[in-house]
């Protein structure tokens, strides 16, 4: 009859035996489904690992990449990860002891962004563009966007740059989502702009080529959203003079203002031709407008025919 305490040895032994993986294999439990918190998958994310501690730490680490886009799903096969536990570790198929699922399905976890943060990103930027510029506005969402499901990590909103945008009624503004500093996506965010400001309104009908003063005008304050009608101030208005008529009531416009050295159609100039110590002058028309240091067709006076100079002062055309 043996001893106690060797039968109690022989059972201790037997069980630490069962209980031992093979030193020679691996043993790996995938799982059917998981939800990640996180950017990135590794093998022990998805399956159980009973192997000893070195390759135990070593299949652990294994990457199998990024997690899916919000509202997709990744799927990895045995035989995908098998490939990847090749590829990262050296191991051998033969060595893999697989149980469990035969593929797992990986998803991101979510994070609801409230729509108030967009909307809150689309008018901050609206504002800024509008103090930039030097207008009173005032900015509301006409559709307020829906929450967002965003994955794990820090998020930032970006507006994109409304330094080239005209003031529109209707202004659409686009916000960047990022994660991580990572671009996600990109929403546009419709908002609805009253955007007052002082324009000059002519107080009587202003001819064509007239130089136009302060005092030609009223400052009132006007609804410009939508329209292409810059804000000018009173420096603005030196040295020019106007390249169309601005009847009474109208609001001048920057583009109706020109240079006082530049000629305008129909005006009539001075036609210069030098010819070696011999200069030339006659009358002519202009045939286009044009600024100083810019060539126009001219026609001369009491005759059909066009020729091109270039415009070197106010009212005065060379031939060259």
């Amino acid at each position: 009859m043996f001893p106690r305490f060797l039968l109690a040895l022989a059972a201790s032994a037997l069980l630490c035996g069962a209980a031992a993986p093979a030193s020679h294999g691996v043993a790996i439990e995938l799982l059917p489904e998981v939800v990640l918190d996180q950017p990135h998958i590794a093998l022990a994310d998805v399956a159980y690992v009973h192997a000893e501690q070195a390759d135990s730490a070593a299949l652990a680490h294994v990457d199998l990449g990024s997690v899916p886009r919000v509202g997709y799903v990744e799927r990895f096969d045995r035989a995908q990860l098998e490939t990847a536990i090749r590829q990262q570790t050296g191991m051998r198929a033969p060595a893999l002891h697989w149980s469990g699922a035969a593929a797992v399905a990986v998803r991101t976890k979510t994070h609801p962004m409230l729509a108030q943060a967009l909307v809150d990103a689309a008018l901050a930027a609206v504002n800024a563009e509008f103090t930039r510029r030097h207008l009173h506005a005032e900015a509301s969402v006409t559709t307020p966007p829906g929450d967002i499901e965003l994955p794990a990590g820090d998020w930032q909103l970006r507006a994109r740059s409304l330094h080239d945008t005209a003031v529109g009624a209707r202004l659409p503004v686009w916000i960047d989502v990022l994660v991580d500093g990572t671009p996600y996506r990109s929403l546009v965010v419709p908002v609805a702009v009253i955007a007052r400001a002082e324009v000059y309104v002519a107080r009587h009908t202003m001819a064509s080529g007239m130089r136009p003063v302060p005092a030609d005008f009223d400052r009132v304050e006007q609804d410009i959203a939508g329209t292409a009608v810059p804000v000018l101030d009173a420096g603005e208005l030196a040295n020019t003079r106007l390249r169309h008529a601005v009847p009474a009531g109208q609001r001048l416009e920057r583009a109706a203002l020109v240079s006082t050295e530049a000629v305008l159609r129909g005006e009539h100039v001075r036609l210069t031709v030098q010819a070696g110590p011999i200069g030339i002058e006659t009358d002519a028309v202009a045939l286009a407008d044009g600024m100083r240091g810019q060539q126009v067709s001219v026609r001369p006076l009491n005759s059909n025919e066009t020729v091109v100079g270039r415009v070197v002062a106010a009212g005065t055309v060379s031939l060259e």
